[in-house]
């Protein structure tokens, strides 16, 4: 347990600052985004870090996402049903193409 706290800690000083970094010099879809590509949105309801705004303008961005909201569920979305759903829509999404 201490290697993965340890690795944890590691995580969330080195990456998190990155990624939001990255995220503040974002001001849209990246460049040569393929249109046709399916996405899926996954919110989670109870949601503290992601502003409901910023999903408001996630969604916007991208009208034709498939959007599956976790009622109840804040930002651990690794918990509980969510590996089930995704599971469940990428196994729709490859019956439909086949």
């Amino acid at each position: 347990m201490r290697g993965f706290l340890r690795i944890s800690l590691r995580w969330v000083l080195f990456y998190i600052p990155q990624d939001l970094d990255l995220l503040g010099r974002c001001d849209g879809m990246l460049a040569g985004f393929p249109s046709s590509a399916r996405v899926l949105i996954v919110e989670a309801e109870e949601d503290r870090i992601v502003e409901p705004e910023a999903r408001r303008m996630l969604r916007e961005a991208l009208p034709d996402a498939d959007v599956i909201t976790l009622p109840g569920v804040g930002h651990a979305l690794l918990a509980g049903e969510v590996i089930d759903r995704v599971v469940a829509w990428v196994e729709a999404l490859r019956d439909t193409e086949e």
